[in-house]
């Protein structure tokens, strides 16, 4: 049982190993889950888990029930004994090898009795009405439900929205299931995404053209931009004609695949992490909403500090005329092509919901319009706004988040308004070493953080030993939030001292100031918008 774990890479594991070929259960869990376990017999595993902060800790009683009379007897004796003494949710889960139904068997009748002097109840599933049948690929003659979630009332109290999910049968007369204990959100619209396999679909390519090459007037970005939306309604339809409604599609392919499989199930789950205030959940989606706009509000908002001349003084002008004329010039289409060629193709989109892959693998429809977009920007030296959008995903950084700075933001940007940052920063970064101070190792080619690693210590040594009248002093500053919080009227300053041209810094200007950000939600539903008033 040992090397089951260790060949799935689970650190954590608790098992009670098989006699012969009878028997034996493991129960493995991942690094960050709170399990405690309490004890090991009878083909019981019992073990207590804190699924939510604001709740208390859940009896798990992982079992494998015994198909032969006397083991059943006292395993089910043990349950209705063990039953006595608990005070606190509890679920007993697993191939439990007995029938609730009490026509189904006579013999099951002892078992139902205990199950219920136990104060157990059946929390119910969704899917096939059955989870093991007499072969391997689900199709046997006979079939009956034995693998089942029995909760107490502190169960039912603290997760009356728990499921459990009969999922389809895998190399094993058993089919696998999966408890959800969070309430799944229904019916919440959620922002358009390019799937990639509908590149291979033979429709595909005519339905995207149609509905491309649509007759717009205007500026290259407000054409980009209505050919998108034109493109995200004509997909969205073409798909749901061509893949159809999935519950309904379920419907059928339960039918058709019947003699197979009786029945497909598929269900999409969605994960949602709760913020803990003061110690106190959220469970409502409008409550973290609020936070969450709370939060970002402030984050978001400057402090209109006063920045003169003189401390800029110190900065030193570095580029050259030369320099600037590389810098801002125009892009050409050969260039455009190369830098979306090289982008990470499939990435998470940003709100226009195309990735860098849509545009690479529909370059000769599509490709004109971004070259058109790029262009004009450079030209004109200014980005719309309606362009420049932003989706905030939100990551947990810890197991239990108290506030939204426990959040790790990740900025999900349009891939059209990538290719202006790509070339942005492609263009510096031969200049890097020479606007970088030689003491700054980290983030340029060619330096290493840790030669400051090795120097600093030597440093702090040197200053205790140094001898006579003047001093030293070392001073560490906290910049946790330098990358999240720069004000624009400093980025323009620094950029300015540098020597870049006034064209380049307001395009630069230009890329900061017009952003619009939407912070996701974990199900992935946008809740704030605002306009970002720091870089």
């Amino acid at each position: 049982m040992i090397s089951v774990a260790k060949s799935v890479i689970y650190p954590n594991y608790v098992c009670i190993d098989r006699v012969g070929y009878v028997g034996g259960l493991i129960l493995m869990w991942k690094d960050g889950i709170d399990v405690e376990v309490i004890g090991c017999d009878n083909n019981i595993i019992h073990v207590t888990i804190q699924l939510c902060p604001s709740k208390p800790k859940v009896l798990f009683s992982f079992m494998y029930g015994s198909t032969c009379s006397e083991p059943k007897k006292t395993q089910w004796n043990f349950i209705t004994e063990f039953s006595k003494d608990v005070q606190q949710p509890w679920l007993i889960l697993g191939d439990l090898n007995f029938h609730l139904d009490r026509n189904n068997t006579s013999s099951d009748t002892w078992v139902q009795n205990d199950v219920n002097n136990a104060g157990l109840v059946d929390i119910g599933y969704e899917g096939r009405n059955y989870t093991w049948t007499s072969n391997s690929y689900g199709t046997g003659v006979r079939k009956d439900r034995l693998d089942m979630a029995l909760g107490n009332n502190d169960w039912f109290l603290n997760f009356h929205n728990a499921k459990l999910l009969h999922l389809n049968f895998v190399a094993s007369d058993h089919s696998p299931v999966l408890l959800i204990t969070d309430p799944i959100p229904k019916n919440l619209w959620r922002p358009f995404k390019f799937f990639r396999t509908w590149n291979e679909h033979n429709t595909f390519k005519n339905n995207l053209e149609s509905s491309w090459n649509v007759d717009v007037h205007g500026s290259p970005a407000f054409k980009l931009i209505q050919r998108q939306h034109s493109a995200r309604i004509a997909l969205s339809q073409w798909n749901r004609m061509e893949f159809g409604d999935i519950q309904k599609n379920i419907s059928k392919l339960q039918t058709s695949l019947e003699i197979f499989q009786n029945e497909l199930v598929l269900i999409d789950i969605m994960l949602e992490s709760k913020l803990s205030p003061n110690g106190n959940s959220l469970q409502e989606r409008n409550d973290m909403s609020r936070l969450l706009t709370n939060h970002f509000s402030v984050v978001s908002c400057s402090s209109n500090p006063v920045l003169p001349d003189i401390s800029f003084d110190i900065i030193s002008k570095i580029l050259t005329d030369t320099d600037n004329d590389k810098l801002f010039a125009m892009p050409s289409e050969i260039e455009i092509e190369n830098f979306v060629k090289h982008m990470p193709s499939w990435s998470s989109p940003g709100p226009d919901g195309f990735q860098a892959g849509f545009y690479q693998t529909q370059w000769n429809v599509v490709g004109k319009d971004i070259i058109d977009v790029v262009q004009k920007i450079f030209q004109s030296g200014h980005m719309p706004r309606s362009l420049n959008r932003t989706y905030i995903s939100l990551i947990p950084k810890y197991k239990s988040l108290e506030t939204p700075a426990e959040f790790r933001p990740i900025g999900l940007c349009n891939a059209s308004d990538k290719v202006i940052s790509k070339i942005l920063a492609n263009r510096i970064k031969p200049l890097l070493k020479k606007l970088v101070s030689p003491y700054q190792a980290a983030f340029v080619p060619g330096r290493a953080i840790h030669d400051n690693i090795i120097i600093a210590p030597e440093m702090v040594h040197s200053m205790k030993h140094k001898e006579g009248i003047s001093g030293t002093m070392a001073i560490k500053l906290d910049l946790s939030k330098a990358f999240n919080r720069l004000e624009r009227s400093f980025i323009n300053k620094v950029l300015e001292s540098f020597g870049f041209k006034s064209d380049f810094c307001n395009l630069i200007m230009q890329c900061v100031s017009t952003t619009s950000i939407n912070v996701l939600e974990s199900f992935g539903l946008p809740v704030i918008n605002l306009n970002l008033l720091e870089g």
